[in-house]
């Protein structure tokens, strides 16, 4: 597509995401003014202010969150639609708009605290001065999840776009390899990683993953290592079914016991080490029966999983003696 037509195109591509922007925007400045309303109105007739300056301040904080995030999503839906990747004039565009959102919340809340009556209006704490330029920042960290929307749609347009490789006669340790990095991004997927963070957990070149998945390079035996040990850390639900190759199978009693509980707190095994304390490989070695489990790693396991399942879990109860 030569410039003279891609300009206009993107241009029609960013009217139609400042479009779904529009329609977000509608639904949430409804929410935000609903929830605005009501707070205020309950100032008004039961005259009990405590807590009512830090609500307000805490609906626009998430209002901002909200609205910034919906610039990213809408812009990045209508260039996915169009099999494009976000252009750079929108992305920079989009730490204005937080910005700008910022200013608006703000003022927004001073104008609706401004119009109470003199009486109601006195029993609330003014709203801090440094409103505006708190939400500000929120709204730079809010842009930072922005971006990485919009690197996800970038990835995903460029995985359809990649041409696929010739048709080679693979090894068998390039099929062992091929099989594992597609499970491995399912399970990028469950956990909602973008690429970029699959890089970055386990040390590599931040191209690494794209070139992994589409097939553009072949994986080593040391990256395998690597991505395994990052996907058996991604929290992905036992509902997505999905079963990584020569990964750990829980050993004895004790082991079943902990990967089970685990599971119902819904936890991670790096989650796991960090809630119990220790380094973040053992969960997955004890649990499979590869390390020594010494009783103080025990009892640390079992004061995590307390905490996880929201009950008393015992030593008693790990080692199977109940």
């Amino acid at each position: 597509m030569d410039t003279a037509t891609a300009d206009p195109a993107r241009a029609e591509i960013r009217g139609d995401g400042e479009t779904r922007l529009t329609a977000a925007k509608i639904t949430l400045g409804d929410e935000f003014r609903s929830k605005i309303s009501t707070v205020l109105q309950s100032l008004r007739l039961t005259k009990q202010a405590y807590g009512v300056r830090s609500r307000l301040i805490e609906i626009g904080r998430e209002q901002v969150r909200k609205t910034v995030l919906a610039y990213a999503s809408a812009h990045a839906a209508a260039f996915e639609e169009a099999g494009l990747p976000v252009d750079a004039e929108t992305e920079m565009a989009g730490i204005a708009h937080a910005l700008q959102v910022a200013r608006g919340c703000a003022a927004s809340l001073r104008c609706d605290v401004g119009n109470l009556d003199p009486a109601t209006a006195d029993l609330l704490i003014p709203l801090p001065i440094t409103l505006q330029s708190d939400l500000e920042s929120d709204a730079r960290m809010a842009w930072l999840d922005g971006r990485d929307l919009i690197e996800r749609e970038r990835e995903r347009v460029a995985l359809r776009t990649t041409p696929s490789p010739a048709p080679a006669t693979p090894r068998s340790d390039e099929v062992s390899g091929q099989s594992q990095i597609g499970v491995i991004d399912a399970l990028r997927s469950e956990a909602d990683w973008s690429l970029r963070t699959l890089a970055e957990e386990p040390g590599l070149d931040p191209k690494a993953p794209r070139k992994d998945i589409s097939g553009e390079r072949t994986l080593h035996s040391s990256t395998q290592r690597k991505r395994i040990t990052v996907g058996e850390s991604l929290a992905v639900p036992e509902s997505a079914n999905i079963e990584m190759p020569g990964r750990f199978e829980p050993r004895g009693v004790l082991g079943r016991n902990i990967d089970r509980l685990r599971r119902e707190a819904g936890w991670s095994l790096s989650r796991l080490a960090d809630e119990a304390g220790v380094d973040r490989k053992a969960p997955g070695k004890h649990i499979a029966g590869r390390r020594k489990l010494y009783p103080s790693t025990v009892k640390k396991y079992a004061l995590a999983l307390s905490r996880g399942v929201n009950r008393v879990v015992t030593v008693a109860e790990l080692n199977g003696d109940l």
